[in-house]
């Protein structure tokens, strides 16, 4: 997990940087991962994506892995599946907590 950064940081022409809100709101960045999938899984969480999230375009609710509070996400990448044995597959993809 990232907390977002909305700052901007202006050089003088003397003395210290100036720094400023760049965004009124700034989503935070998660790394999410799953251990262990099934084939069948992967197959219901890319219909999901595909279907549901309009391949990934739109945001869902999900419960914050970090404060266990229900919020809406939208991923910023793709799934990438590793398999981990037994005919299991891990999968990670990038996330953003939307404001």
């Amino acid at each position: 997990m990232e907390f977002g950064g909305g700052v901007i940081r202006t050089s003088m022409s003397t003395g210290p940087k100036k720094t400023r809100p760049r965004f009124t709101a700034v989503p935070d960045s998660y790394n999410l991962f799953h251990p262990s999938y099934t084939v069948e899984q992967i197959s219901a969480f890319k219909a999901f994506r595909a279907v549901d999230l309009a391949g990934g375009a739109l945001s869902f609710l999900m419960v914050d892995p970090l404060f266990g509070v229900e919020a809406t996400f939208r991923f910023t990448g793709s799934p990438k599946f590793r398999p981990v044995g037994g005919g299991k597959w891990s999968i990670s993809i990038a996330a953003e907590l939307l404001p």
